[in-house]
């Protein structure tokens, strides 16, 4: 099996600087074409089937991916991003006044808003993990799955559950990371930025 992990396109919030977690925003121009030019670059890769996060910035990116496949998108809230509880909307450089989360929280996980009304980083990934089992048992091992999230949730889960060992870099907007399984061995196959050549 492959999993393609993409993140949404580029929104209006991230363009704020505003927090973004349950919150919705709309793509900007950017952000949708950040995701044609992603789309372009998978083009040639067969997709079984689209799951995506219930927020509207997921299931937009998701649709702009599938113009060309016409495939059902499933929208599912265990893909939702961290929700920051009482600093959703807020300026990020104000959440960060706080420090609940480390500055190298992609390695020790360490990010933890349940003090604020919402969410620990470890719940989020276990939510994630939830989804993860499901897409194993329900689809066939060639199948090829794309599945359309957000950064800090899907980061934190691929580098726990997933590649612990992988130094991978902060998901750009629209940015992809693509995984094979093979009989529950994972590789790490390749990053994909689409706004570098």
């Amino acid at each position: 099996m492959k999993l393609i992990f993409v993140r949404h396109g580029h929104t209006l919030f991230n363009q704020l600087g505003l927090t973004q977690g349950w919150c919705d925003s709309p793509l900007t121009e950017l952000g949708k074409k950040q995701l044609s030019l992603l789309e372009k670059k998978l083009s040639y890769i067969n997709i079984d089937a689209i799951y995506c996060s219930d927020l509207t910035r997921t299931y937009h990116s998701a649709t702009l991916l599938n113009m060309n496949r016409n495939l059902p998108i499933h929208r599912d809230e265990r893909l939702r991003e961290v929700y920051f509880g009482y600093f959703e909307g807020t300026p990020v450089h104000l959440r960060d006044c706080f420090h609940l989360e480390s500055s190298d929280w992609m390695n020790d996980f360490k990010m933890n808003y349940a003090s604020h009304g919402g969410e620990n980083l470890e719940d989020v990934i276990k939510r994630h993990d939830d989804f993860y089992q499901e897409i194993l048992k329900n689809h066939e091992s060639q199948q090829t799955i794309m599945i359309v999230g957000h950064g800090c949730s899907l980061m934190g889960f691929i580098k726990k559950q997933l590649l612990p060992h992988e130094k991978l870099e902060f998901l750009p907007n629209a940015g992809a990371i693509i995984i094979e399984v093979t009989d529950h061995c994972l590789t790490y196959k390749e990053a994909i930025d689409p706004m570098k050549l």
